[in-house]
């Protein structure tokens, strides 16, 4: 496809909410596993910022060196695509974190950081990967065995 044709499709254009980058997921995951000190500790982990979906064309764009152009989705189209593959009580959840967050959902959390000790992620620089996905929540529940102890 070339240029002129590159499209992101999404709904609620103007509505930001914190995504967050995969790898940044990954590198808190890695330190609440491999650090101490976590144990029963719940972390929110977002982006560094709040972003629309129009943003996030942008991003990609750029990314790319070429423009993506943002198409805006009606509620009930976004609603028919996400029925194909979702059960429709998550289909009408979804929506409405989409396009009705609490302000608790828009809330950008210093917890990337804090747990690896780094700036967090990517998700709205020029240069990102921005992934769409919105907060995740990581607890840490076990406690490391000893190496010498079969798992």
């Amino acid at each position: 496809m070339g240029s002129a044709g590159r499209a992101a499709a999404a709904p609620f254009g103007d509505v930001a909410l914190p995504g967050i980058d995969p790898a940044d997921i990954a590198a808190a995951a890695a330190a609440v596993l491999l650090g101490g000190g976590h144990e029963g500790r719940p972390y929110e982990l977002t982006g560094p910022e709040a972003i629309t979906p129009r943003r996030r064309a942008e991003a990609i764009g750029a990314a790319l060196g070429e423009p993506v152009r943002f198409v805006e989705q009606t509620r009930e189209e976004a609603r028919a695509q996400m029925l194909a593959f979702m059960p429709e009580p998550v289909v009408e959840g979804t929506l409405a974190i989409l396009g009705e967050p609490l302000p608790a959902e828009q809330r950008v959390s210093p917890d990337v950081e804090r747990v690896t000790g780094r700036a967090d992620g990517r998700a709205g620089q020029g240069g990102g990967r921005p992934s769409g996905r919105t907060r995740r929540r990581v607890r840490r529940s076990w406690t490391r065995r000893p190496t010498s102890e079969p798992p």
